[in-house]
């Protein structure tokens, strides 16, 4: 403990000494001069609405090819002649009329 002591000891006698009073400048500060005179607001609201638009486009792509892997699977899905799927009946197709299979016969 005594040398970690020592160390931090030295250590603040090697930093230099700062002073709160401030340091005179006589150059402008031309960035500053700069930003001051961009139209940030105008080029946040357009780069707003270019990220909008480019979020609806990208939605409509990852839609259209979800209607295609959907397309896909469904295809699959008939194709396989799997008797799991052939036993189930389908939710979404509508029943025949007169075609009822829960009629006793």
């Amino acid at each position: 403990m005594v040398s970690l002591g020592g160390i931090i000891y030295l250590f603040a006698r090697a930093l230099p000494r700062v002073t709160d009073a401030p340091v005179p400048v006589n150059r402008k500060d031309y960035l500053a001069e700069l930003m001051k005179k961009l139209p940030l607001e105008k080029a946040d609201a357009w780069f707003a609405q270019l990220f909008g638009k480019f979020l609806r486009k990208a939605k409509i792509v990852i839609l259209k090819f979800d209607n295609i892997l959907t397309r896909h699977i469904n295809s699959l899905k008939k194709d396989s002649g799997n008797a799991f799927t052939a036993d189930r009946p389908n939710l979404f197709e509508k029943k025949e009329e007169g075609s009822d299979t829960s009629e006793i016969k």
